[in-house]
């Protein structure tokens, strides 16, 4: 769900966007009525897998969030990689989250159209599969068959 399977103790680079990137999500994570049970889990095993897994229960402030948005290295795909965390339970954001990822948007120097932009993709992305999965679901199950 969140980063990739490797091990980026090796890149301080990667590790360190990774990281800040979970703490952000665990943000986000509290500005949600509920997050689901299965996001939650997510977060622990993207905390196991940073080797931080006491992270995923902590408190992280958005200050400290934000103060070390300095060390992020590519800010668009940082903020596309957090707005698609963020939609990932439910496919909406709600005002908090909405607020949050504006002023993350304005650390990182990006303008708030360029989030609305990539906030719409994401949602359109996320439309096109579900309407691809409709198409094909039951050309899976000919598949099948198809293969004997």
């Amino acid at each position: 769900m969140f980063f990739s399977k490797s091990d980026n103790k090796d890149n301080p680079t990667a590790y360190l966007q990774e990281f800040i990137c979970l703490q952000a999500l665990i943000f986000m994570a509290a500005l949600t009525d509920k997050p689901t049970e299965a996001y939650q889990a997510a977060l622990e095993a993207c905390a196991k897998n940073l080797h931080q897994p006491e992270l995923a229960s902590a408190e992280i402030s958005e200050q400290c969030i934000l103060g070390s948005l300095q060390n992020i290295t590519k800010p668009l795909l940082f903020l596309k990689k957090l707005c698609q965390e963020a939609l990932e339970p439910d496919g909406v954001l709600n005002d908090a989250e909405v607020l949050f990822l504006g002023r993350v948007a304005r650390t990182l120097h990006i303008d708030l159209e360029r989030v609305e932009q990539i906030c719409d993709w994401l949602i359109d992305e996320k439309i096109l599969a579900e309407r691809a999965h409709l198409i094909f679901e039951s050309e899976e199950d000919d598949e099948h068959e198809f293969s004997n």
